[in-house]
């Protein structure tokens, strides 16, 4: 069986380990900055062998770890044994192309010949980490070694083929989540009407709008409760609005317990936004929501604002609004506040598109037969 190095700047997502899991062919060797096997239950990991490689700054200085105060994946740092790591992998796996580890792992896949396969999540054509140095230098690495570029949704396609990526080495597979993981629940829990965020709290993602529109909602209904998990600089916000509303703050939720969330929830709202680094450069958008996912497989009925590659996600099962419409936003959740039947509706509709589109099982299926496709 030949082995794969998936390589992370930092600690993945427990839903991005599961889908590695669901491989046959390829043993999977996931390497990344923090690696507690702990975070993942066992009885989902059992083919995935870790190694844990601290991350080490590239130079003396690190502006990114200045200003994030911790080690990010934006880090101008490299992996500070990866060439030891991988020497026994016919394959090497990346996530996205600008981060210092992606250059560092092209290199290493031309020291040693190895095929290199590269996920992509980026939506926003001709990125500035394209042409801003230092992160473009990476960029440059990939592209050149790359054998197969693996783009999560259309717009990831689009994206690469701004930046000069041949459609033959461009392959659109969608992610997806755990069915028998993520379900929806029998049966409602209590009278209130739940709305449900999880995520990070900024601005970025929209808090600060769901939080204005919540309290509009909360004039006109007396029977409605927000549930809010995650962390993040919006956290403070979160609190004084919960002294005064029916706002419930769940702190961060891990992985085992956020089926449960989902299932005691009866609608999810992701208000993200596109943002500017520096105030005026185009930074990014929301790429493909994992949480819109896990909300969709728990049979939410979904309200989110254009941007990125949500449309595409949602499709017609969810109800997509303008950003910084906070008057839109409150009106669309007080109609699925109101009217029980239409939750009922949308939320079979958001079951089905999750079994039809994104069953992680059968995506990871497509994933390995698309890489193993370039070294048979």
């Amino acid at each position: 069986m030949k082995k794969m190095a998936v390589i992370r700047g930092t600690e993945a997502r427990p839903s991005q380990v599961y889908f590695y899991n669901y491989f046959k062919k390829l043993e999977i060797k996931f390497i990344g900055h923090k690696i507690k096997k702990s975070f993942y239950p066992p009885r989902k990991i059992a083919k995935i062998k870790y190694i844990q490689s601290p991350l080490k700054p590239a130079w003396l200085i690190d502006p990114a770890r200045l200003i994030y105060k911790k080690v990010e994946h934006h880090a101008w740092s490299y992996h500070q044994d990866l060439e030891k790591y991988i020497q026994d992998c016919e394959i090497l796996n990346l996530t996205d192309c600008f981060y210092f580890f992606c250059g560092q792992t092209a290199r290493l896949a031309k020291k040693y010949h190895k095929p290199l396969v590269t996920i992509v999540w980026e939506s926003f054509p001709k990125h500035p980490s394209t042409y801003i140095p230092p992160y473009c230098f990476n960029v440059r690495a990939v592209l050149r070694e790359s054998r197969l570029f693996i783009a999560r949704h259309r717009k990831a396609g689009i994206y690469l083929r701004s930046i000069g990526v041949p459609d033959k080495k461009i392959r659109v597979i969608y992610k997806g989540v755990d069915l028998k993981h993520f379900y929806p629940a029998e049966k409602r829990i209590g009278r209130k009407v739940k709305i449900l965020y999880i995520g990070q709290l900024a601005k970025v993602k929209g808090v600060d709008d769901l939080l204005a529109a919540f309290e509009k909602v909360c004039r006109q209904e007396k029977g409605v409760e927000l549930l809010i998990g995650g962390n993040g600089s919006l956290k403070d916000l979160v609190l004084n609005y919960a002294k005064r509303l029916p706002i419930r703050y769940l702190g961060f939720v891990s992985y085992p317990d956020l089926p449960g969330i989902y299932r005691e929830a009866d609608i999810f709202c992701s208000p993200s936004k596109d943002f500017l680094y520096f105030g005026f450069l185009p930074g990014g958008e929301e790429w493909f929501s994992y949480t819109l996912m896990e909300a969709m497989a728990s049979g939410l009925p979904l309200v989110a604002n254009r941007g990125g590659a949500v449309e595409e996600e949602v499709g017609k099962e969810g109800f997509l609004l303008e950003q910084n419409d906070v008057e839109g936003l409150a009106e669309t959740l007080l109609k699925l506040v109101r009217n029980e039947g239409l939750r009922r509706k949308m939320g079979r509709g958001s079951r089905l598109r999750a079994e039809e589109v994104f069953n992680a099982q059968k995506q990871a299926v497509k994933t390995e037969k698309a890489i193993l496709e370039i070294i048979d």
